[in-house]
């Protein structure tokens, strides 16, 4: 049969000619003597450095009966070396403005931040002391071990994470895959501390590492830094490697999981091909087809997220309502590993019917390969996704690091050539080959409403603990959750304890590495304009990668709504993209999903924003887009009732979510009757099972508007041109009237004080959430409340709350603050979880701990710590196209003035230790705060 057909090929050689034009910045690549791959791209002006290392040692590497060590290790490089303590090792990074990342895999385990392009060196220091200096302390090994089984105990807990790990378990009976990546919690259990010094002596070695950097430096002098603290390390001999070959598997496997719970599951595994082998590129083409493109790495793809609208699976399922939702997993893996099918089933009557609508599916793929159309749609989402997998510095670090320590960063740029010279023929005969009846495992998780033994049939796993891909999370993480212009966070797979504490001058011998170092200078000029109908548009050049976000941003958030509709503003910024006048639901999904464009829809309080990631040749398209999108919704009844049944199958399930539930309840005592930030975004199931099309069409016709509507861009743009066609666009959407301003009463501490109790048995721990209304994002204590946040609840929880609970007493299994600030006084909240029997020493123990710093202030060390955190943070906060548009959003929406970004470092500095003690003394009243605990308290 012919390749791609000529009418195609016309379609996708554009895009690849397009963006091949734009190009990349070279790689540099250079070897130590001592055996370090060193690889280095330089992207001028961005202000900012992504480092990353990469160690050739996964949890394929453990010896069977010490699963989990790699994990663990990864743990442990994080709590200290011979000339750092673990507080000040976290420190420097977290000074640097980044956020200490790290993760294992089945093949590796990286380290990497993006930090400021001034602190290049201190960041150089730490992950030489991580590669040949650190502590495997027993009693730190002890508790980190703690830690480790109580995040498998309590992530056990999620039905589709345990279904994964024992399907991933029943589908490979020998290789070491088989095992998840934060290992069996018996075998954590029972190892020897003396086994992490062996893991880390052998595997963590220059000539078994890959270093990257990627950003704004000057190669000669970044690869002088390198030599300094990287040279002078020894090589040592090759680590030992377990060579295991999985069997050919005969016959189909199948098992059951009956246990507690509210929603229904099926996973379908077939075994896959490895990263070397062309067939993985043919199956990618038909993952894209099936539903819809995933990526091709585990930290910079978008995993796990529903199929596309346009996809097979999601038509074939979704659209007939025999599942909730569809997803798939294909990762680039060294050697052979499965792809999966994940559904979310709407009920206990599904999963034959489900089960053989995915099976059928498969089938016309191998009688009749793909339709001309879908061909070119799946080749031209693989391209656009693998440039947004490199539209950030963070992301192309992480790329090169990623598939170096694997095979070769060059991959990368072979995957052009290799999907194009695929045929339809090759896809129907891999289908055949992949898809067949006797190497599938079938997985069924079968909830009861009363705790009940697991069954599992014909699998012969050990304890079942978290899910595999829980464990590919950072072991550190922006525990507050996603700030306005910065990174989202992501969850940890385990929890960090640390013994250090930060008290008087810090004892390590480096001294301090950030003595002269300037702040970072921010080379972002935005351009921006209103149109006649009060259209805002502002709009950034960043050329490090040929792509563009686009934030369409409406002030139609959930402050709009009232009690009695609580959730109506989210349910109707669902439904624009389900549809408009002029095209259907299937319509608006093929016209992205051709481009390889994501697009995605998110409320909060504030606004409803429409979000587009793509190339920025379609800059033109994907506005005309957006526009019919927000001028012309359609609000069809058919997909009313789908969005209606995805709403109250998340309401259910964050019904048994502690720690969501524990912020909810927070929110509803702190703030008065009808006050918005009192409610949940998404509602309540009586509302939402209310709503009729009038009422979104009612909503829509009082918010929507051109004056409501904020539009930031960044990317591979020329914003005069950009511009021009946002006013073409939208300059003729007209509306009369003058635009609604918010009604939000005021609220101050004191409401709903003292302690609240929910006795719920959503898992063993109990979460505590205690808070007051804070402040707004424009008052004067902004900033001020800023520097104390990030002094009591830093990222990486090294702040005075996190050293204390965590740390010194061993208290709690996380702790985070957030400051929640917006048009009104947001919530300010500390979020713990802890053991039942500790539940009155934690709060004992946050009482005295902000007790102490209102009574006797901050230190000067503590002070200039944490503006240093947030002064390198902005840049790192804008290293990407998303964040750029989210920090200009953030601009526009709360009128911080067209030169913020220039003064954010002024105003950081200008807060005085005077300030903070009032702030402290008047704007964290404890006596008023209220208090929630979630779980099984008091302890029996």
């Amino acid at each position: 049969m012919k390749k791609l057909l000529t009418s195609i090929l016309a379609l996708t050689l554009l895009v690849t000619d397009w963006v091949l034009a734009q190009g990349l910045p070279a790689v540099t690549e250079t070897r130590l003597d001592n055996g370090l791959k060193v690889l280095m791209m330089e992207t001028p002006n961005t202000g900012a450095i992504s480092v990353g290392c990469w160690y050739r040692a996964g949890s394929k590497d453990e010896p069977l009966g010490s699963t989990g060590i790699s994990h663990w290790v990864e743990h442990m490089t994080f709590q200290g070396t011979q000339n750092l303590s673990g507080t000040r090792f976290r420190q420097v990074i977290a000074e640097a403005g980044g956020v200490p990342n790290g993760y294992t895999f089945l093949d590796q385990t990286g380290y990497f931040t993006t930090v400021a392009n001034t602190t290049l060196e201190p960041l150089l220091l730490v992950e030489s002391e991580r590669m040949t200096s650190c502590l495997m302390d027993p009693a730190e090994a002890d508790r980190q071990r703690q830690g480790l089984v109580a995040d498998i105990q309590h992530s056990a807990a999620n039905p589709r994470n345990l279904l994964d790990v024992d399907v991933t378990a029943a589908a490979l009976k020998i290789h070491p895959y088989r095992w998840p990546t934060i290992g069996w919690s018996r075998d954590l259990e029972k190892a020897a501390p003396e086994l992490l010094q062996e893991f880390y002596r052998q595997f963590y070695a220059p000539n078994n590492a890959v270093l990257v950097l990627v950003g704004d430096f000057q190669s000669q002098k970044a690869l002088d830094l390198v030599k300094k603290y990287f040279a002078r390390i020894a090589r040592k001999l090759d680590p030992p490697r377990i060579l295991s070959t999985e069997p050919a598997q005969e016959g189909e496997r199948r098992l059951k999981i009956i246990r507690e719970g509210e929603s229904n599951y099926l996973e379908i595994a077939y075994h896959a091909s490895d990263i070397l082998n062309d067939e993985f590129y043919a199956l990618l083409i038909l993952d894209s087809a099936l539903n819809g493109v995933q990526g091709m790495n585990i930290w910079t793809s978008p995993s796990l997220r529903p199929a596309s609208r346009s996809s097979r699976l999601y038509k074939a399922l979704v659209e007939k309502k025999l599942a909730v939702r569809v997803d798939s997993a294909l990762f680039l893996i060294q050697q052979p590993y499965l792809y999966k099918f994940m559904l979310k089933l709407p009920d206990a009557f599904q999963y034959q019917p489900a089960e053989e609508a995915v099976f059928e599916e498969l089938e016309r793929l191998k009688n009749q390969g793909l339709k001309d159309h879908e061909l070119a749609k799946a080749w031209n989402q693989l391209i656009s996704r693998s440039y947004l997998e490199q539209d950030s510095l963070g992301k192309l670090a992480h790329q090169l690091g990623f598939f170096e320590s694997m095979a070769s960063y060059k991959v990368l740029s072979s995957l052009e050539e290799k999907i194009n010279r695929i045929t339809n023929d090759d896809l129907r005969r891999l289908a055949i080959k992949v898809f067949a009846e006797d190497s599938r495992t079938v997985g069924w998780y079968l909830p009861v409403k009363k705790p009940q033994k697991i069954e599992v049939e014909k699998l012969s796993s050990a304890v079942a603990p978290v899910w595999t891909l829980a464990s590919l999370r950072p072991a550190f993480q922006n525990l507050k959750g996603p700030k306005k212009g910065g990174k989202d966070g992501a969850a940890s797979p385990g929890t960090v304890r640390n013994p250090q504490v930060l008290v008087g001058p810090l004892k390590d011998s480096v001294g301090d590495v950030f003595a002269g170092i300037p702040h970072p200078q921010i080379s972002i000029q935005p351009l921006s304009k209103t149109l006649s109908n009060g259209l805002a548009i502002i709009v950034a050049e960043n050329r490090v990668s040929p792509t563009l976000t686009i934030k369409a941003s409406m002030r139609a958030g959930s402050l709009r709504d009232r009690d009695e509709t609580a959730g109506l503003a989210n349910f109707v910024g669902r439904m624009l993209e389900r549809g408009s006048k002029s095209k259907n639901v299937t319509q608006v999904a093929e016209g992205f999903d051709f481009l390889g464009a994501d697009l995605s829809v998110d409320t909060d309080y504030l606004t409803s924003t429409l979000t587009v990631n793509g190339l920025s040749r379609d800059t033109n398209s994907l506005i005309q887009q957006l526009s019919d999108l927000l001028q012309s919704p359609a609000f069809p009844p058919s997909e009313m009732e789908k969005v209606r049944a995805e709403i109250l199958s998340e309401l259910r399930e964050e019904a048994g979510d502690a720690q969501v539930l524990a912020e909810e309840t927070l929110r509803g005592k702190i703030y008065p009757s009808q006050h918005a930030f009192g409610r949940n975004i998404k509602g309540f199931p009586k509302a939402v099972e209310l709503f009729k099309a009038s009422d979104l069409t009612d909503f829509y016709k009082r918010y929507y508007r051109p004056d409501s509507l904020v539009i930031s861009i960044a990317g591979a743009v020329n914003p005069q041109d950009v511009l021009q066609v946002v006013e073409e666009r939208f300059g003729k959407w007209t509306v009369t009237g003058t635009r609604e301003s918010f009604s939000i009463p005021s609220a101050s501490p004191g409401l709903g004080k003292g302690q609240h109790l929910l006795n719920r048995n959503l898992g063993p721990d109990c979460e505590i959430a205690l808070g007051f209304p804070g402040i707004s994002r424009t008052n004067s204590d902004y900033f001020t409340m800023l520097v104390i946040d990030q002094i009591l609840g830093d990222s990486q929880s090294d702040g005075r709350l996190g050293r204390r609970l965590l740390g010194r007493e061993n208290l709690a299994a996380q702790v985070f603050t957030s400051m929640d600030a917006s048009i009104s006084e947001g919530p300010w909240s500390i979020h713990v979880r802890t053991v039942p029997g500790q539940v009155d020493r934690v709060l004992e123990a946050i009482r005295e701990e902000i007790g102490r710093i209102q009574s006797g202030g901050v230190s000067d060390l503590e002070l200039t710590s944490a503006k240093r955190q947030l002064i390198n943070l902005l840049p790192t906060r804008l290293e990407g196209n998303s964040g750029i548009a989210t920090q200009l959003l953030e601009i526009q929406l709360f009128e911080l003035g067209e030169n913020y970004l220039s003064w954010y470092a002024g105003m950081i500095e200008g807060v005085t230790l005077e300030r903070i003690k009032s702030c402290l003394q008047t704007r964290l009243p404890l006596d008023q705060a209220a208090v929630v605990i979630v779980g099984p308290y008091p302890p029996k």
